[in-house]
This record gives structure tokens, C-alpha cells and sequence, in this order.
């Protein structure tokens, strides 16, 4: 059980303390009155003293009294009905605690398996058992709860003070004839007590009247009690200070309505007095009503709209509750007693309205009036004790002690020790008696009996009641082992009579567990106590006194840490009736408050005992209640993984926070409900997301704070700050933090720089005048993203390649590893030769802002240039979220107020987003003056239509929900009362509000305090700075194709328009492919790549020398007119690409760097850059391998050096496209690249024909050493050889430059890097390829260089044996090597006959050691175009030919190549296996060197 705040003794003493009747005049209570109290009131929280008192017991030992309680009350005629009690029980549990029904004193943390809790006490319980104990009905045999005084109080107002005690005690005399109250003596100890207001003349009078009343009624009985000696209101710190409430714990303060809504309790909700005659039970659970008279004004009595109860089903009207009501008597009279019989009316209700009073009270019951009223407020705070000074505090405590202490418990112990004598004297002779009667008869004793009526056994005067009387004495006055000794006596005698029997028994136990000795052990008194609620609940038939044995028993197993015990007697012994919903609540939140004590804790039982009983409060109409001891359960459920659980209970308390007008605490339920992924249905989630829209805007309207914002907030004043604050959040849809990226300068004004080349001066022959539709443009794309696009879609080439520009289509993630640090770092270097910066000391430019890069500097932006906000929302749900008029909310600051407004942004008319669904959003905002500007969130209108559940049309209803819908059960006629629209107008308009962005910078770990604390750097890339206007700049660049071949020489036309504000200068052009691309000299589009000039076929120019290779920086300065370039002047430049010579897909980085004309370092913008991002796809066109050989010439021929000055050279190209299949390529020219070497044709006459792809040939060459070799001034020596009627002059540019670029050129080591030269000679294949685009054919031109090793001393198959290493792993590749042998030309007659055979040999040798198994398969070649024979082989070529070779053998295959055409092949088309012998497995050897015969027709 919950831990209260008193230990379990002294909630016995206190159950059980001195009753003592108290008779006032009215003069008296008006005395008590000025301080809000009655009399009783005024002495409660005295009536426990802390002193003691010295006893002596019925033995004559002395014991010590402590905390003993005196229980003032007023006598009553009759007991409290049981209905009137329920309805005070229930007003005192939600009356008890602070605001929220929680005590916050006391409070502990416990900790188990299902998490950490907070335990508090629960006063509200320990209220209830008071309030239900002080008012439980006395019993004839219960002496313990008998009144043991009487004191009466008259005041000095009194014109006769004696005449007024003498009133009082015929009062009382009266009484005591009466059959209830019950009195524990005939002959009564009186009190009389003389009040007197310290504010009310001098004291000379009071005491003659003082004097009078002791001389009357003696001094030993009278007391003078003079109060209220401080004056009303606040006292002064120098007079006191403030003084102490002691009452607050102690009397029941009414319920209060604060402006804010604090609700701390209610007078009755959705009260029905049914008038017309109706049992109790037929009004149901819910049915509260207000015992004692309220006033309501029209406006106080309302409607609210709400939640339908969960325990009744919906009803049209009124009247279909009273359908089954029957007629009779009235309902109240049968619960609370008639008034014509002398019974008081149970309620006053007075509703004041502009005609006057309506009355309605249990005398107007045959009217059958219906009323209805939901909620009273505006109750005054109940102010008490004003009039009482800490020295009134200190009299009233005196009084009680000298009262208890000096008159009442020595007349009590006298009053015991008579009795007891009494008892000693009859108890012997009864006890014979009884004997004789069992021994004359064969009954063991007389039969049970619920009651002692009308048994003469059972009498007053018996000996067993003697004794339960002296034992009731002995424990008022805490001498408990003569209580328990007299109780065991009584229970063994009254064994017959249920309820004696039970008593005597629950008394017994009670003493055995107040005794210091504690005779019994904890087993015993727990059995004890179980026997007597059984007796109770079976027997008797009981229910208050089997409750009150519960609660003792309680008691007595939580001081004795029985908690699991306890949790199994409380539910099965007290949740099960349904007839009383607070008291089972209550215990039903005692046994959640003792799982927590088990060891170890049961958290989740707590919490779900907490949720049983949170219903139950909810039952009782306890909303208060039920909305607490659900939160507490909601804390061990929430973020636990228990889903279902989780969305119940915060739907339940989002449901009870709106019921209570909490509007706040309702709102934030329901947006937890909607900000995760919960597991409800669709429908479920549909009715969540209406009942939150319904709940804001009446919260919103009750706080007067709707107001429509202005997209963007468009204000510099405070009151933009203030407004925006005020704005709801809500939870839908999520928006992803880790995607927030900035884009700066995305967007191009069109009619502004039409405009600008409109007036432009700077207009060259042939330039658009305006900006066309289709322009081209380049843009900002910020490295890691796509770039993002303009208006419409710039094209680079007619294959659309891909389009790259600024602009404000959505952006797209490109693949991760865009964002690494190698590209971080080349676009580094890029803008530090752009800028002209050392690279090591500058920051980059700042084009592009997410969760990657560094935001912990403020970026700047520029007044009038469009910024874009990529965001990435997510809706949770599994409903449509449909949202209007989103924008982007943001907060603008400037040094200098001014009445411009400082941005503006792009209104996305409606966003629908699906269930589950994902989508990236860019919003555009623009500057339009200096100052600052920071983005907090996005503001839109959330609304709800009929058709946001999938699958639905707009003309379905959506179906209902199983669980009761806030927004359905409020009638628009309800709602139009409050704000004057419908709920479907609410839900259909919608509401306004934001989502705020949660970004932060990545978290610190590099110091002890970093890693210990929660520490992240600052991110500010949704605050920026807005500097001047500047100048922009829109690129252009076209003859870039979506694909291009190997070695390709493309020439791109770059055009650069400043769009901006201002001129610029500077610009410059950075790349990275900077070997690959060249800015052409002479801009004329129309003149070809290469210069060619005429030559006789076969003849081959002199050496050249080459210039020296340029300086080559990572980009080009693009030249402008006059310096400058103005606002919508255009600039054109022709640029040279030369594709790698490798497949390949490489990214190509472009960068844009300009400065404002006039800028410098100290400008707030230094330069300005512009990024790009594109793919080179590379695809495989022309394959050239050189083959190289000495030359022997004839003795007579041979020089000092011999065969050393010539050398053979075998160029082997093959196309090798398979883009398309139509692509022919033919090789143009070969040069050569040498300050040793030059070239000529072997064959004068030799020429390439156009090669198809799979087509090959060969070029055979000669290379000749220089006579005298002398180096060329300028670098190298070029020698071209031409294979058709032009000649391109390689030294010069393009062909140069390109080679100077190559690896040939760096393997050539002319530049002295490298230690040795790999090589001596460096060949340059210029070629042509004629590309068919539809009907038209377009040709292309290219470049290879090949690098030429020096060959060694050439044997045929001379190479040495590959060594077998053992097994075969890894496997042998090289074991066997072969070569073809044939004739290299072939002549053949085709018109004569058709097919050409050649005879070949295939020449097999063995390179190891061991004795090998060789598989030959000769395969016949294909045309790669059309799939059809190139050569066939013929001969014993049968499938697979295996045979044998020994060590180091050579074996011979003779076969034919049978050809159809002429035309030059390659005769290697055999695959070659081999493996040992006697080993499985065979491994594929490695391919050959080419063989090609010529056939010539």
C-alpha cells in the first residue's frame, strides 16, 4: 500500500480514540463561525496531544499513555444513511490533495524490472478512512465507539450563561432516551466549557459569569476559553509573521474554479436528478449528487463536449433514461428518510436566472423535472482561522490537553475499575451456570445468530458483554494486555452471536497487535482478523464492518511488510461489488502502491492495477482521479515497446484532461499519440487526428490566441517573435533533421535578365537579345546532391545527358559517396587556384549546407537571390495528412528598423502526403534586404476531409471507430454555442500551426568534459546573413553527348550571362579534369579540331621539334570584354574535351569563380563561385597494341651497330565499340613522339579501310634511330606519318597538348622526374569515327598514344618452363604456350571459287616439368553486328582434342581456316586447357599473341 504519512498505530489509535459529544448554543458557534469553523472544527487539529500521562493498570502496574486522540463530534438523531455517505465519501476523495488529486510530500523513487516509479502518499485515502469510520453506525455492543463525555459550550453573549448549560443538559437528557447515539454509561461525564471572544469587551464580566457557572456546576467540570484575539486580515512580519494553518489537513475544503481552469474538485458532472420515483441502482454508476445547496448563475451552467461514458450506451434524449424508471415512492426519501417524518430535505438546488430562482429540492419530487448542469464554478477559497493568533493556537492546545489529561482520563480509569469489579464479582457465578447447562444437555451450545436480540444471554447485564465493555475501557485507555485478555473472554462466550462473536474477535486481534510485548506472532492476527470479515461478510451481512476490518487488517499486514499477501487479500475481498466504484478505486490504487513494495517491485503490475483503477475513478464520475493514477501509469508504459497499451492510455487521458478542461495536457496527449508509429488502425488514427484538431482549436479559442499568422512572419518587431510562440505544433508530419539541407543561389529570375540583355549595350552579331525558354544554365549545386534544376530543364545535348542548372525543381540525394572527404578536398583545391588563395589557409566557399558539412560558421547570402530548403517530411500514420498553404517560418532582424519587409517565400498550395509516406519538399525564400534571417520551421493548415482514410472516395463515409470519438460525440450545436461554427466546418478549415526543425551541430567528443556532458557545436545554416547585392552568373555549356568514345576530342561552346546586380570581373574556370580539357585559342566554331594540310600518300613529314609542355593549371581564365563583364552581358568561349582512354564513368567537377568589379578583401564577399557536378561516360571505341621487333637487313647493309638503329613496329587496332554497330572508325595518321626514334610505312601503299566494330587490322611500321642524335630545342621531336591524303601537324595544337597530358608522354621522361625512362618511343593514332544519328552522319575525331618498349632478344617459343609448384593451387596459367604458323598473305581468286583455304599449324608446347593433358578446341569467329561467320576451321578438329605432351614436348596440329571474303583475321579463335596427368580438372592457359593472315582477292 501507498505510505502514509501516519504509521499503522497510530491509525489504530486514532480509529479507535476517546469519542466525546459536543452540544453548542448558536451564541457559541457564532463565536467559532468568525473563523470559518464550527466548534469541532475549531478543536480538531488539537484534539491528539503530544504529551503522556502515567496509568496505573487493573493489576497495579504503571504504563505510559501516548498519542491519544479525542474524537469530538456532534451527536446525531440517527446514523448517516448509506447513500448520503457514499456521496460524502466520494466529495471528500476529490476534495483531498493539491490541484492536480496529488500530495507532493513524501515522494520516493523505486526502482524494478519494468523501470523507475515515483511513490507518493495518498490522503485522499487516509481521508476516506477517517470520514468512514467517524461515520460508521454505532452498535449496541461496540462499548469502544459509545460516547464517553459530553461537553457543553455556551458563550459569555449568553444573557445567562447557567440557563444556557441547563438548555444543553435537558437537550441532552432527551437524547440519551433516544436510541441512537449510544452512550457508554447512564451516568454521563459533562463538561462545561465558557467561550469567550477576546474581541468582545473587557474580561471583568466574563469572569462574574466564570464564577457563576463553577459555583452552579463545580470547578473540577468548568473551563474558560477565551479565542479570537487577533483581528482579521494578513498580520504584519513585525506583529508575528504569518500565522500557521493547522486546519488544512483537517476540515474539507470546498472545490474552487480558478480563471485558468485548475480544476481541484467538482460539485457534479453530468448530474441527472430524475424525479418520478427510481431505486438507486436504475440511475446508475455515474449519478452524483450535491448534498447541500448550490447556487448557479445562466452562464455557470453549460454543456461541455465530451467523451461519451464507457460503461453506457448513447442516448437521444432525457427521456430514454427514464423509460424503465418505475413509478412509486420518492427515490431520495427511500435513500435519506422522509422529511415530513423529521428527516432534513437531502439536497437544495437554486438556479438563478433572469426570471428569478428555480428552486428544486426532495420536496419537489412529484414534478418530475429533469435537470442537468455539468460543472459549478467560481467558488470563494474557504478562508479560516483569521481571527486566531499564535497565542489562541497555544490555548485551544492547552485546553485539550488539560481536558483530556486532567478530567477525562481519570474519570475513565475510575469508570474502569467499577466496571471491572463488577465484572470480577458476576464473572465466577456465570461461568458455573454455563457449566451446568452443557453438562445437562447434548447441544454443545446454542445456535449462531447474526445478532444478540432478543437473547437473553445476550443481554446488557451478561458477563461476556461485562467484559467486552471493561475491555473496550482498558483499550481507550491503551492498557492492551487487559483488553486482550477481557476480549478473548468475551469472544469464547459470545461464540453464538455472529456479530458480538466477530467483534470480540477483530478486538483481540487489534489488542495482541498493539501490545508492546506482542504476545501473538503475525500469523495469528492476520488469521484473527480474517475470521472476523468473514463473519462479517457471511454471517452479519455487513459490508461497513467487514470494510472496516479490511482496513485494519491492512494496516496490520503493511506495518508487519506483508505486501503480497496484502495485494491477494485486497482483490479478492474488495474490488469484486460493483456497487460502490470510489471504494473500489481506491483500493485498487493501495494495491498497485503495494506491488511497488514487493521484492522485488512489480512495476508492471502497478501499472496495470493503475489503469483498473483509473476506470473505476472514471466510474465514479472522479475525473481528477482517474486522470492522476493514469498518468502514473502512462510513465512505466510509455517507451516500454507495449504499443497498444500505450496509445490506450494516452487516449484515455488526452479524453480526461478535455473533460476537465484541460486543454493543454489534452493537446499534448493526443500529440503523442500522433508523433509515432502506433499500431491502431487507420480509422483509429483518423478519429486521433480529428479529435486533436477539434482540441486545439478549442483550446486556442479558450486562450484567445488563434490568429492567423502571415506566411513567413513577415515582421522585424518583437510582436513577430511573440505571435509565432504562440502558434500551436503539431506532431504530423515528422520532418527529418538529418536531411535539412540549404541550397544557396538556386533559382534564376528569367524576367529579370530578360530585362537586363533588353538594355544591355554589350549585344554581339548572332546573341539572343532574351533569355529564351530553353537557355541552358548552370547552377549552384551543392557537392553531395543532385544539382538542382531551373524553371524548365537545361539540356546539354540533344541525347539528354542530364541537365544541370539552378533552378527550384525538388532535390534528390546522390549517392553517398559523392559526399566524401577526397571530393571535399579537390573542390577545395579547385577554388584555391579559382580564387587565387593559398590552399591551406582560406575556407571554401559556402554553396551547400546538411548534418555533414560544418555549420558552425553563419553563411551569407544575397539580397534578392532565392535560397532553397530541402526538407524530407514523413507522415507516421496510416492516414492521408492533407496540409494547405505551407511556407517556410522564419524571423528577420536588421540593424535599422525599417518598414520593408525583409523576405519572401514560396506558399506550397496543398502537400498530400500517404500513409507511410516519404517525400522531399523544397521551399524557396528570398532575401530582399540586409539584416539577418533564420528559418525556425514550416507553417501550414492542417485539415481533415471524408476520404484521408486510403482506399476511400471523397463521397464515403468513414466508418466509425470502436472507441468513443471526442469530435463525434460533440454536437455542432454544442460547439456553435462557443465558437459559432459546426465541427465539420472546424475539421474541414482546419487550423494553423508550425512544425519547429530540431536541428543541432554534431555532438563535441574531443575533451573529458565533452564526452561526460551532452555538448554540440553550433549549427547556423538556418540562420544566414544577407549581404549587398552582387553579380550571378548563368553558364551554358553545349556538344556535350550523353556518351563518348575512347580518346574522343569533343569541342564545347561555354556561355556565360551575368544575371546579377552587379558587374564582375575575373572569372575564371576550374576543373578537374584540367589534362582533359583546353580552352581553344581560336574561338571560330566553324574550323575543325585538327588543322590538316595535303600530302602525297606514303609520304611521311620531317621531323618536327614540339613546343615545350605549357604550364597546365587545374583550369582556364576565360577573357572578357573590356575586363568586365556588365549585368546582362554575355560572354562565349570554345573548350577542347579530350575523353580518357579507359571505360570508364568519371565525374567531372566544374567551377565558376568571379569576383565583384571594385572587390576586395576587406568587401563582405570576396568572389563568388559556382559548382558543378557531371558524369563522363566513357565507352570503349579503338583498341591499339604495339608490337615491336628488331630489323634484319642484309649484311652489306649493317653499320657498327647492326640491327640496333631499326626496329619493326606492329600497331594492332581493332574497333571495339559497342555503343552502336553501326559506328565505323578509321585510322588516320600515326606520329611519333622521340628525340631518338622516327617512323615510316613498312608498305608505301598500306592503308587501313574503316573498321566495324569487332574488326581489326594491322599497321606495320618501321622505326629508325637518328644518325646523330641530337636533342630538340623545344622539347621532343614529331614525326608524322599520314595513312591517307592529309596531314595533321601533331606538334602543334591540340594534338601536342593532349599528348603532353598522356602517361605516354610522363613514361618518356623527358621532364627529368622520373629516375629512368621506361621507354624510348611514344606513337600518337589519330582516328575518325563516323557516328549514324538517324538519317544524317556525324564524325567524330580522336586521338591514342601507345608508349614503345625496346624489345629483347626474340627465340620463337623460347620462353623458359614454367616450374609446377606442387599441386595445382593456385592453378598453373602458363603451363602450355602455342603460336600459329601460316602464311601471313594469302591471294585468292573469289569469282572462280568461293571459299579460300588456308593451311595453318598450331605449334603446342610444354613448359613444365611434369607430363600434361592438353584439350584444343578450335572455335569458329562470329560477326559482332549481324552474328554471322567470319572464317571457319576445317580438319580433325572434331569437338574437343586432347592429347598428351611430356615434359618440355612440342606437338604439332595440322588443320585448314576456310575464308569467304577477303579481308585481314585473326586466326587466334582456339581456347587451350591443359592439366597433369592424372589430376581432374581442367585449367584455361592464357591467351596468345594475335596471329593475322591477309586475304587478298
Amino acid at each position: 500500500m501507498a505510505q502514509s504519512l501516519q504509521t499503522s498505530e497510530v491509525f489504530v489509535k486514532n480509529t479507535f480514540g476517546l469519542p466525546v459529544a459536543v452540544r453548542c448554543t448558536e451564541d457559541a458557534e457564532a463565536i467559532s463561525h468568525k473563523n470559518g469553523l464550527s466548534f469541532v472544527e475549531l478543536l480538531r487539529p488539537f484534539s491528539q496531544p503530544t504529551s503522556s500521562a502515567q496509568l496505573r493498570d487493573l493489576q497495579g502496574r504503571a504504563y505510559s499513555v501516548r498519542n491519544m486522540r479525542v474524537r469530538f463530534s456532534e451527536p446525531r438523531s440517527e446514523p448517516m444513511p448509506e447513500g448520503k455517505l457514499r456521496l460524502t465519501l466520494g466529495q471528500v476523495v476529490l476534495e483531498s490533495g493539491n490541484s492536480d488529486g496529488e500530495s507532493r510530500v513524501g515522494q520516493q523513487a523505486i526502482t524494478g524490472a519494468g523501470g523507475s516509479v515515483l511513490q507518493y502518499p495518498t490522503p485522499w485515502f487516509d481521508q476516506y478512512c477517517e470520514v468512514f469510520l467517524d461515520n460508521l453506525k454505532q452498535l449496541d455492543y461496540e462499548y469502544i465507539r459509545h460516547y464517553v463525555c459530553v461537553m457543553l459550550v455556551v458563550s459569555t453573549r449568553h444573557p445567562r450563561p447557567v440557563e444556557g448549560f441547563q438548555e444543553l443538559y435537558k437537550l441532552q437528557k432527551e437524547a440519551e432516551k433516544a436510541q441512537y447515539p449510544k452512550w457508554l454509561t447512564p451516568n454521563l461525564y459533562y463538561y462545561h466549557v465558557l467561550l469567550h471572544d477576546a474581541s468582545e469587551g473587557s474580561p471583568v464580566p466574563v469572569q462574574e459569569s466564570y464564577d457563576r457557572v463553577r459555583s452552579a456546576y463545580g470547578p473540577a467540570v468548568c473551563q474558560l476559553l477565551i479565542i479570537n484575539s487577533k483581528q482579521p486580515g494578513p498580520t504584519p512580519a513585525s506583529k508575528g509573521g504569518v500565522v500557521p494553518d493547522p486546519w488544512r489537513q483537517y476540515v474539507r475544503m470546498p472545490p474552487t474554479m480558478e480563471a485558468k481552469e485548475e480544476v481541484e474538485g467538482y460539485v457534479t458532472s453530468k448530474v441527472q436528478f430524475v424525479i418520478g420515483g427510481t431505486k438507486p441502482s436504475v440511475m446508475g454508476p455515474n449519478a452524483t449528487l450535491v448534498p447541500r445547496e448550490i447556487v448557479l448563475k445562466p452562464s455557470e451552467v453549460r454543456e461541455e463536449p465530451m467523451l461519451i461514458d464507457l460503461d453506457s450506451e448513447p442516448t437521444s434524449s432525457p427521456s430514454a433514461n427514464m423509460s424503465n424508471v418505475e413509478v412509486g415512492s420518492d427515490p431520495l426519501n427511500q435513500l435519506f428518510g422522509d422529511p415530513q417524518q423529521g428527516g432534513e430535505p437531502p439536497y437544495s438546488l437554486v438556479v438563478q436566472s433572469g426570471s428569478g430562482n428555480l428552486s428544486v429540492s426532495s420536496d419537489s419530487a412529484a414534478s418530475g423535472s429533469f435537470v442537468s448542469l455539468d460543472r459549478v464554478g467560481g467558488r470563494s477559497q474557504r478562508v479560516v482561522g483569521q481571527c486566531l493568533s499564535l497565542a489562541d493556537h497555544n490555548t485551544l492546545r492547552t485546553f485539550v490537553q488539560e481536558f483530556l489529561f486532567g478530567r477525562l482520563v481519570p474519570h475513565l480509569d475510575s469508570v474502569l475499575r467499577k466496571v471491572h469489579e463488577t465484572y470480577s464479582n458476576r464473572h465466577g457465578g456465570v461461568q458455573r451456570i454455563w457449566k451446568a447447562i452443557r453438562k445437562s444437555t447434548s447441544i454443545g451450545g446454542p445456535t449462531l445468530s447474526p445478532s444478540g436480540q432478543g437473547a437473553d444471554d445476550s443481554s446488557h447485564d451478561s458477563a461476556e458483554l461485562q467484559a467486552r465493555l471493561v475491555g473496550d475501557l482498558a483499550f481507550l485507555l491503551h492498557n492492551y494486555e487487559a483488553a486482550y485478555t477481557l476480549y478473548n473472554t468475551a469472544r469464547k462466550g459470545l461464540n453464538h452471536v455472529a456479530i458480538c462473536y466477530a467483534g470480540a474477535l477483530e478486538m483481540s486481534a487489534l489488542s495482541a497487535f498493539m501490545m508492546p510485548s506482542n504476545k501473538l506472532n503475525k500469523k495469528d492476527v492476520v488469521t484473527a482478523l480474517e475470521e472476523a470479515y468473514s463473519s462479517y461478510v457471511t454471517t452479519v451481512k455487513s459490508t461497513s464492518l467487514a470494510l472496516r476490518t479490511i482496513m485494519l487488517l491492512s494496516e496490520v499486514m503493511k506495518e508487519r511488510e506483508m505486501y503480497r499477501e496484502l495485494t491477494q487479500l485486497i482483490l479478492v475481498k474488495m474490488t469484486g461489488p460493483e456497487d460502490d466504484d470510489v471504494r473500489n478505486a481506491l483500493f485498487l490504487e493501495q494495491v498497485a502502491h503495494a506491488f511497488l513494495h514487493t521484492k522485488p517491485p512489480m512495476i508492471r503490475k502497478y501499472a496495470f492495477h493503475m489503469v483498473l483503477a483509473s476506470h473505476r475513478y472514471y466510474r465514479a464520475m472522479q475525473r481528477v482521479h482517474s486522470r492522476r493514477v493514469l498518468r502514473h501509469a502512462f510513465d512505466v508504459y510509455a517507451q516500454k515497446g507495449w504499443s497498444l497499451a500505450e496509445d490506450f492510455i494516452g487516449f484515455s487521458l488526452a479524453r480526461y484532461s478535455f473533460s476537465l478542461h484541460k486543454l493543454d495536457e489534452a493537446t499534448m496527449y493526443f500529440e503523442r499519440l500522433l508523433s509515432h508509429e502506433c499500431s491502431q488502425s487507420p480509422q483509429q488514427q483518423l478519429t486521433n487526428l480529428k479529435e486533436y484538431i477539434f482540441v486545439q482549436k478549442q483550446r486556442l479559442n479558450s486562450a484567445s490566441v488563434l490568429q492567423q499568422v502571415p506566411l513567413g512572419m513577415q515582421s522585424t518587431t518583437l510582436a513577430s517573435t511573440e505571435q509565432m510562440h504562440h502558434l500551436p505544433s503539431f506532431p504530423v508530419p515528422l520532418i527529418r533533421t538529418s536531411c535539412v539541407a540549404v541550397t544557396f543561389a538556386t533559382g534564376v529570375d528569367h524576367a529579370h535578365l530578360s530585362r537586363l540583355v533588353k538594355k544591355c549595350a554589350f549585344q554581339s552579331k548572332g546573341a539572343r537579345s532574351a533569355l529564351s525558354e530553353d537557355l541552358p544554365a548552370m547552377g549552384e549545386g551543392g557537392h553531395g546532391y543532385s544539382p538542382v534544376l531551373p524553371h524548365r530543364a537545361v539540356s546539354v545535348s540533344d541525347d539528354d545527358l542530364g541537365q544541370f542548372g539552378i533552378g527550384t525543381s525538388s532535390y534528390s540525394p546522390r549517392p553517398s559517396e559523392v559526399s566524401t572527404m577526397e571530393v571535399e578536398r579537390e573542390w577545395h583545391t579547385l577554388e584555391a587556384w579559382a580564387s587565387g588563395q593559398k590552399e591551406h589557409t582560406f575556407r571554401s566557399s559556402v554553396l551547400y549546407l546538411d548534418d555533414t558539412t560544418d555549420n558552425s560558421y553563419a553563411p551569407m547570402c544575397i539580397v534578392n537571390e532565392p535560397i532553397a530548403v530541402n526538407l524530407v517530411f514523413k507522415n507516421q500514420l496510416q492516414v492521408m495528412l492533407n496540409m494547405v498553404r505551407m511556407s517556410l517560418l522564419w524571423h528577420f532582424t536588421e540593424e535599422t528598423q525599417a518598414n520593408k519587409i525583409g523576405a519572401t517565400t514560396e506558399v506550397i498550395e496543398r502537400l498530400i502526403l500517404e500513409p507511410d509516406e516519404e517525400r522531399p519538399v523544397t521551399f524557396h525564400i528570398t532575401p530582399l534586404k540586409e539584416g539577418t534571417i533564420e528559418v525556425v520551421g514550416v507553417v501550414y493548415t492542417l485539415t481533415v476531409q471524408d476520404a484521408h482514410l486510403p482506399g476511400d472516395s471523397p463521397t464515403q463515409p468513414v466508418p466509425r471507430t470502436t472507441l468513443p470519438s471526442l469530435a463525434a460525440t460533440a454536437k455542432d450545436s454544442i460547439y456553435e454555442r462557443s465558437a459559432g461554427v459546426s465541427v465539420q466546418t472546424v475539421l474541414s478549415e482546419g487550423i494553423q500551426g508550425k512544425v519547429a526543425f530540431g536541428v543541432r551541430g554534431q555532438r563535441l567528443n574531443t575533451s573529458k568534459a565533452e564526452r561526460c556532458a551532452t555538448m554540440y557545436r553550433p549549427d547556423y545554416r538556418l540562420k544566414w546573413t544577407v549581404i549587398e547585392p552582387q553579380p550571378k552568373i548563368v553558364a551554358s555549356l553545349t556538344g556535350l553527348t550523353s556518351w563518348s568514345l575512347i580518346g574522343q576530342v569533343t569541342r564545347l561552346t561555354l556561355e556565360v550571362i551575368n544575371c546579377g546586380h552587379a558587374p564582375l570581373e575575373s572569372l575564371r574556370l576550374a576543373t578537374s579534369l584540367s589534362d582533359h580539357l583546353l580552352l581553344e585559342t581560336s574561338p571560330q566554331a566553324n574550323l575543325p579540331i585538327y588543322p590538316y594540310q595535303s600530302s602525297s600518300v606514303g609520304s611521311s613529314s620531317s621531323p618536327t621539334p614540339g613546343d615545350p609542355r605549357p604550364h597546365l593549371p587545374p583550369g582556364v581564365t576565360i577573357p572578357l570584354p573590356d575586363g568586365c563583364l556588365h549585368q546582362g552581358q554575355r560572354v562565349t568561349a570554345n573548350l577542347l574535351l579530350h575523353s580518357p582512354e579507359s571505360v570508364c564513368d568519371i565525374p567531372c567537377n566544374l567551377m565558376f569563380c568571379y569576383k565583384k568589379l571594385g572587390a576586395t578583401n576587406a568587401s563582405s564577399m570576396r568572389y563568388r563561385v559556382l559548382r558543378h557536378t557531371c558524369t563522363l561516360k566513357v565507352r570503349d571505341s579503338l583498341q591499339v597494341k604495339a608490337y615491336t621487333a628488331h630489323s634484319y637487313v642484309p649484311a652489306k647493309d649493317l653499320t657498327n651497330q647492326g640491327d640496333l638503329n631499326n626496329l619493326l613496329i606492329t600497331l594492332e587496332v581493332e574497333n571495339r565499340c559497342q555503343v552502336n554497330a553501326a559506328i565505323e572508325i578509321q585510322v588516320l595518321q600515326v606520329s611519333s613522339v622521340s628525340n631518338n626514334w622516327r617512323i615510316q610505312k613498312v608498305d608505301p601503299n598500306q592503308s587501313v579501310p574503316k573498321l566495324l566494330p569487332g574488326v581489326g587490322g594491322l599497321i606495320h611500321l618501321k622505326a629508325m634511330r637518328f644518325a646523330d642524335t641530337v636533342p630538340s630545342p623545344k622539347g621532343v621531336w614529331f614525326n608524322d606519318v599520314p595513312l591517307g591524303l592529309d596531314t595533321v601537324n601533331s606538334s602543334q595544337f591540340p594534338t601536342a597538348h593532349f599528348f603532353y597530358s598522356s602517361e605516354a608522354y610522363r613514361s618518356l621522361g623527358v621532364e627529368g622526374k622520373a629516375s629512368a625512362p621506361t621507354c624510348d618511343l611514344a606513337l600518337i593514332v589519330l582516328w575518325k569515327a563516323c557516328v549514324p544519328i538517324g538519317a544524317d552522319m556525324v564524325y567524330s575525331y580522336g586521338q591514342h598514344t601507345v608508349s614503345i618498349e625496346l624489345p629483347q632478344s626474340m627465340t620463337s617459343l623460347s620462353c623458359a618452363p614454367v616450374p609446377l609448384p606442387g599441386p595445382l593451387t593456385p592453378p598453373a596459367y602458363d603451363m602450355v604456350k602455342y603460336l600459329f604458323d601460316h602464311a601471313p598473305t594469302v591471294r585468292h581468286d573469289f569469282s572462280r571459287c568461293a571459299l579460300c583455304r588456308v593451311p595453318v599449324k598450331l605449334v603446342v608446347q610444354n613448359c613444365c616439368k611434369a607430363k600434361l593433358e592438353v584439350a584444343v578446341q578450335f572455335v569458329p569467329v562470329k560477326d559482332s553486328t549481324n552474328q554471322s561467320v567470319l572464317f571457319l576451321w576445317s580438319g580433325n578438329i572434331s569437338g574437343r582434342r586432347v592429347i598428351e605432351l611430356e615434359p618440355n614436348a612440342t606437338r604439332t596440329i595440322s588443320v585448314y581456316a576456310n575464308f569467304t571474303a577477303p579481308g585481314v583475321y585473326n586466326l587466334n579463335s582456339v581456347q587451350v586447357e591443359a592439366t597433369v596427368t592424372g589430376t581432374t580438372g581442367l585449367f584455361v592457359q592464357r591467351r596468345q599473341r594475335a596471329s593475322y593472315v591477309t586475304v587478298m582477292e
